[in-house]
């Protein structure tokens, strides 16, 4: 996952979006977001997928939890599950704005 400050957050126009110009590298490191690069082995869920009946199996999300939380409870309960997960470093980047 790539992290933008809050001012290069806001500087995304609709055209770099449409255009893929904001996942570029040079538009990343004109912003200096690529310093910023996560790739953590935990359950993410802006950049995860599992089978619907996985989620069925551990309950889904507790939204109890709040935000960010639920998140990794979940990933927590499908590794105590025994669940088998692929980690594709990298061939997928979210750019979390």
């Amino acid at each position: 996952m790539i992290r933008l400050s809050q001012s290069a957050s806001d500087s995304v126009a609709l055209e770099q979006v449409t255009s893929g110009e904001m996942v570029t590298a040079a538009w990343l490191q004109e912003r200096q977001a690529l310093g910023t690069f996560s790739n953590r082995r935990i359950w993410n869920s802006g950049n995860s997928s599992t089978r619907r009946l996985n989620l069925i199996k551990v309950n889904g999300f507790d939204e109890t939890l709040g935000y960010r939380a639920e998140d990794v409870g979940l990933g927590f309960r499908i590794n105590n599950a025994g669940m088998r997960r692929r980690h594709l470093r990298c061939t997928n980047p979210a750019l979390h704005l």
